[in-house]
């Protein structure tokens, strides 16, 4: 009854998955636009959904790319754990 959902969708999705999720009963409480590379729009989002409605919605950016294969030192803190070299 407390759980979590984060999923990664792209960003078309959102308002179709938050309508079947509010159906549920579950809210919207963080979500996360990726972007590709600066200058661009994002293509997917990270979102977050609980059963407990937030009492402050979060919305934030992250960029993964400055330029191709130059990634931003957000992107990077990210995933140095996933990446031998980056």
């Amino acid at each position: 009854p407390n759980g979590r959902i984060a999923l990664i969708i792209p960003i078309e999705q959102d308002e179709k998955l938050t309508m079947i999720l509010l159906k549920n009963e579950m809210h919207k409480v963080r979500l996360t636009n990726v972007i590709p590379v600066i200058g661009a729009s994002a293509k997917r989002i990270l979102v977050e959904f609980s059963p407990t409605p937030p009492s402050v919605f979060s919305v934030e950016n992250l960029t993964i790319e400055i330029e191709r294969h130059l990634y931003t030192e957000e992107y990077k803190s990210l995933t140095r754990d996933y990446y031998l070299k980056m």
